[in-house]
């Protein structure tokens, strides 16, 4: 079984935890073709398991609205049990907490600075 894949625009790795930390390799912007490929990525690492995943943005670029939209469909909450987001600073936290007032996600998902707290609470939410 494999547990680690890179797709083009994230290096993604399943722990020993059974997280997938997904990390957005720098300078990437994504678009609905690359977020398919990271969650069929997905997919594959856990055989289809739901699974907590953290997703470190603090290198990437930005993410169109049809890849935020393709994330938060119902076919994400099949396998996907919570998401926590790592973002370069509170500042960018902030925002993005106030942008997910308005656009409520179908699963648990949350922004953290600090990698410490984002595995804390989605082993939380695993338990």
């Amino acid at each position: 079984m494999e547990d680690e894949l890179v797709t083009r625009s994230a290096r993604l790795r399943l722990e020993e935890d059974g997280i997938v930390r997904a990390t957005v390799l720098p300078g990437v912007a994504q678009s609905l073709a690359e977020a398919q490929e990271n969650f069929a990525a997905q997919i594959r690492l856990t055989q289809g398991q739901r699974h907590a995943l953290l997703v470190d943005i603090r290198a990437g670029q930005s993410q169109d609205r049809e890849a935020r939209e393709f994330y938060t469909r119902s076919e994400a909450a099949r396998v996907i049990r919570a998401v926590a987001i790592l973002v370069e600073s509170p500042m960018s936290r902030l925002i993005g907490n106030f942008f997910l007032g308005f656009n409520k996600p179908t699963i648990p998902l949350r922004l953290f600075s600090s990698d410490e707290e984002a595995l804390g609470w989605l082993r939380e939410i695993r338990d």
